[in-house]
């Protein structure tokens, strides 16, 4: 079987793409629920991830941020110092945060085979645009938790592509 959601967190063409996407894997034979619910915060997993991923690669690269004239770009040098400087308490939130996620895809994938997301929220955005905060979301939990991920194309919007992501 195949579990979908959260598609009320994208843009609304790529939420009617990963339905139609559901639809057709239950024509094909395939139990397909949308049990995801709230059994995860997208936002708070992502945080607690971008803050441990910072955290670990400054201490990995240690020696780069030491030596101001290391070839790291200024907005990595920002997030490893970032992460140099995060608060234990907070780090020990953060391995909570992901261990609690961990916990709920193992629950969710214990009855099911796959998790059918959106790729992303949105379609691709401008190269030099700010990267919207959002963009890992559902990138995010696979990673998290050690699952394997493929994402498909499934259709565009507004002339740009979108893909559905399946994780197992």
């Amino acid at each position: 079987g195949v579990i979908t959601g959260p598609e009320q967190l994208a843009a609304p063409g790529i939420r009617s793409g990963i339905e139609a996407a559901a639809r057709r894997l239950a024509e094909a034979g395939h139990r397909v629920a949308d049990m995801l619910g709230d059994a995860l915060d997208w936002d708070a997993l992502r945080k607690a991830a971008f803050l441990i991923t910072e955290v670990e690669g400054a201490r990995v690269h240690a020696a780069l941020l030491d030596d101001p004239r290391s070839a790291i770009s200024p907005g990595l040098r920002r997030a490893l110092e970032y992460g140099r400087h995060a608060g234990a308490d907070r780090i020990d939130r953060c391995e909570l945060e992901l261990e609690r996620a961990r916990a709920a895809l193992s629950q969710l994938l214990s009855s099911f085979d796959l998790l059918l997301l959106p790729t992303t929220p949105q379609v691709a955005f401008a190269f030099g645009v700010p990267v919207p905060a959002t963009q890992a979301d559902f990138t995010a939990p696979a990673n998290v938790a050690g699952l394997a991920a493929i994402s498909v194309p499934v259709g565009t919007l507004d002339g740009l592509p979108f893909g559905a992501q399946l994780v197992g």
